[in-house]
């Protein structure tokens, strides 16, 4: 069950429970939903992507949050306001995933504010504005990275994975890289792949 409230001018939605709350190990997931979900009653966010599979057994004990962002606006204008949302929770880091402009958005995020990044995870997203694939492999905090996307993406070219992954090797940190073939854009953002986004928080990952 999903709480909403107001912080920093966003419409949040938090998905917490008293076993997250008592269990310090839990991670908190910051979830940059697309463009679509755009607006000011918070509720659409949940409609898409991990928050609509909150409640799989995979991801039941996760602590998930999950701002809207207002229409016309991009995540990129708002990174002040999502680094104190994890700071408000009592977290130092979060799990930072996101899809297309969520996932521009946790690229960006993990650039403005690395103290509070413990995975990045963007899935189907192009680079964030202004930045090569080599600026963004020598900035990015040493954290777990894992990439998604799919070969035949219409709507953001999977070259833009592609080039950061490959400058995040060159720089001596290969990521995980999904790169998958036969998805459209919409289909990278399905409740498998969302799960596979939030196991980043696995301590055994690269």
């Amino acid at each position: 069950m999903f709480r909403h409230f107001e912080f920093g001018g966003l419409p949040v939605l938090v998905r917490d429970n008293e076993a997250c709350e008592q269990d310090a190990t839990v991670p908190l997931v910051l979830f940059l939903h697309r463009s679509g979900e755009r607006g000011s009653d918070g509720w659409n966010a949940l409609r898409y992507g991990l928050p609509a599979v909150a409640n799989r057994p995979e991801i039941a004990r996760l602590r998930i949050v999950v701002p809207q962002c207002p229409l016309g606006d991009r995540w990129t204008e708002w990174m002040d306001s999502l680094a104190s949302i994890v700071e408000s929770f009592g977290s130092e880091r979060a799990v930072v995933t996101g899809f297309s402009m969520g996932g521009h958005g946790a690229w960006t995020f993990a650039l403005r504010h690395p103290e509070r990044v413990l995975r990045v995870s963007p899935i189907a997203a192009p680079l964030p504005t202004g930045v090569s694939a080599e600026q963004l492999a020598l900035a990015l905090p040493a954290v777990p990275i894992w990439v998604m996307h799919s070969r035949d993406d219409e709507r953001v070219p999977v070259s833009a994975s592609d080039l950061a992954v490959t400058a995040l090797s060159m720089n001596g940190r290969p990521p995980r890289y999904t790169r998958y073939e036969g998805l459209m854009h919409g289909a990278t953002c399905t409740a498998q792949l969302a799960v596979h986004a939030v196991s980043l928080r696995e301590p055994s990952d690269p």
